[in-house]
């Protein structure tokens, strides 16, 4: 071997090139047919180019991202892959949007559990039709991961926010209790559920903001249905009292269990006290379980009631969880 031949050899198999290889799978797995009319350009292109025209005038671009913990991506990374793009596009649809397409980052030591992680992705995509424009992979990480980000559009004046809420109005809590619980994604309501069901359950969320039913929109995830609502309390700068006797649940859960979960499809809503029926009424449509629970007050002070006694379970002006204040936000919009 010449010089050259040696210097050709070299750059073809530079480690930068050649950890490439792992996306022709990624490829072959998604096809070229996961597309909707937002998408001009997406794989083989440095960016995805997306086709505003598609949007008025009045919309605006959502942006979201989530991971899921390296646990889950390891022992389970088909469900993985699915359960990244639920809660990416959970955030889109929180506030009124509609979600266009996402991007991956998967790292990865096999690729038995790349194809995995990738055909959970596929299945997501098919199932909320909001197809994958790229990403990037890391194929030799010590432990797989996965995050996605997603982007998404809503009209300007139907955008849901969580801090909207104002004392007063009636709180909702919006869910399908007909589900399983599962190890890491909490209660499972949507991955074996035919797709069309699954998008309505969904979209009732974007219908509410199209009829500017609701003041304020958080999904619940993590933290719970009583963290979730500490949250979109904090940055209200509001308080409330919640019936938690009255949140719908499944027989097979207990209460405090269940005050904790984090579900596939599950919403708090407030709503000014004369729309709460209609919008109780919009998801009883697609038998979804929706109750109001409580009142958002102005106290500052998050509390729970059995309808005989209270008692507090944050307290803000003691009490930070984010650290995300009312008026910090109001001074980042007159910069």
């Amino acid at each position: 071997m010449n010089d050259l031949d040696e210097l050709a050899t070299n750059l073809r198999l530079n480690e930068g090139l050649t950890r490439k290889e792992p996306i022709q799978k990624i490829t072959e797995i998604l096809g070229s047919k996961l597309r909707n009319n937002y998408v001009l350009e997406a794989y083989g292109e440095d960016s995805a180019a997306i086709n505003l025209r598609e949007l008025g005038q009045n919309d605006v671009i959502l942006f979201t991202n989530d991971a899921m913990r390296s646990q889950f991506v390891e022992k389970h990374p088909r469900e993985a892959g699915y359960f990244c793009v639920v809660v990416n596009v959970k955030d889109i649809y929180a506030m009124g949007g509609t979600p266009l397409g996402f991007l991956s980052v998967i790292s990865f030591n096999n690729e038995d559990t790349l194809k995995e992680i990738v055909y959970g992705l596929k299945k997501g995509a098919e199932v909320f039709k909001c197809p994958p424009l790229g990403g990037h992979i890391i194929p030799d990480a010590p432990v797989p991961s996965l995050d996605c980000s997603t982007i998404g559009s809503a009209r300007k004046d139907e955008v849901l926010y969580s801090h909207g809420s104002r004392p007063g109005d009636a709180l909702i809590v919006a869910i399908d209790t007909d589900g399983k619980e599962t190890p890491f994604t909490g209660f499972d309501n949507t991955s074996f559920k035919n797709p069309d069901i699954v998008r309505k359950n969904f979209e009732t969320i974007t219908t509410i903001a199209h009829l500017k039913f609701a003041t304020s929109c958080k999904d619940i995830s993590m933290p719970g249905i009583i963290g979730t609502l500490a949250m979109m309390l904090e940055v209200a700068g509001n308080g409330a009292i919640v019936n938690v006797t009255k949140v719908p649940k499944p027989d097979s859960i207990t209460l405090e269990d269940w005050l904790k979960v984090n579900p596939g499809f599950g919403y708090l809503i407030t709503t000014h006290p004369n729309l709460a029926q209609e919008t109780l009424t919009v998801f009883e449509k697609y038998n979804l379980a929706a109750v109001v629970v409580g009142e958002i007050t102005e106290d500052k002070r998050l509390a729970i009631t059995d309808g005989k006694i209270e008692s507090t379970v944050f307290d803000f002006t003691k009490h930070s969880i984010t650290g995300i204040k009312p008026w910090d936000r109001n001074l980042n919009k007159e910069k």
